[in-house]
């Protein structure tokens, strides 16, 4: 029976452990009282601070150089400053030039289509 209350005791303590520096100040209290009793969560809050340094060192180790975060900011701008505007937005300044050739170009469809359309009928 004691060792179930204790594996219970040691489960939450192991929680608290993983939670790290998110547990709240009474977990913390709990957990430092219950560390100078448990060698089991000694060894296993020993275990988890080596991993979290490990971790910490890693992403440390893998920043990027000094200028690389701007660099790829600048590309980005200059790629969307040259990036093609849709046709909606250069179409209307084409149409706005050339309107009478264009609107002779539509007529002269639209009559080639109605007539097309006579000469085909039976």
């Amino acid at each position: 029976m004691k060792e179930s209350i204790n594996a219970q005791c040691c489960q939450k303590i192991m929680r608290i452990i993983l939670l790290g520096d998110d547990a709240d100040q009474s977990e913390k209290t709990l957990l430092n009282e219950h560390l100078k009793t448990c060698a089991h969560c000694r060894t296993f809050a020993a275990l988890q601070g080596e991993i979290r340094n490990s971790l910490a060192a890693d992403i440390q180790r893998e920043r990027p150089a000094a200028g690389t975060l701007t660099r790829i900011q600048h590309y980005m701008e200059e790629k969307n400053r040259l990036k093609r505007k849709p046709v909606m937005y250069w179409l209307p300044r084409i149409l706005r030039v050339r309107i009478p050739v264009y609107q002779a170009m539509l007529v002269a469809l639209f009559a080639g289509i109605i007539y097309w359309s006579y000469q085909h009928l039976p």
